[in-house]
């Protein structure tokens, strides 16, 4: 199934808004140059934005070079669903290269 930004936008706002927050983090896998990063994000505040102005601007996020969905769409759920093995895996295998170093990982993105 395929889902528009639209579509999307009001999804994730609804279930923020549910829960009495006013912002969001709109979470994209992008392809940049054969590695696929699963944790990009874009913010979107709700409160004191017009809806269409939030989904403007997701539709820009939308037009990035390797943008592949945002993972909250259905497509994006999808996505991760079936590769949620290789995700775990890529994680587990960054953070432990990090630890080798002496370093800690500085933010979620995963690359596949």
């Amino acid at each position: 199934m395929h889902e528009t930004i639209r579509e999307t936008y009001f999804k994730l706002k609804w279930q923020c808004t549910e829960q009495g927050g006013k912002a969001a983090k709109f979470h994209y896998t992008q392809d940049v140059d054969g590695i696929i990063r699963v944790m990009q994000c874009y913010n979107i505040v709700f409160e004191g934005r017009s809806d269409e102005e939030n989904i403007r601007k997701l539709t820009i996020v939308s037009h990035r070079a390797g943008f592949m969905f945002f993972n909250n769409s259905a497509q994006g759920m999808e996505w991760i669903n079936n590769n949620s093995r290789a995700i775990t895996d890529a994680f587990w295998n960054a953070t432990a290269f990090l630890h080798k170093l002496g370093k800690k990982p500085v933010n979620s993105n995963i690359l596949l």
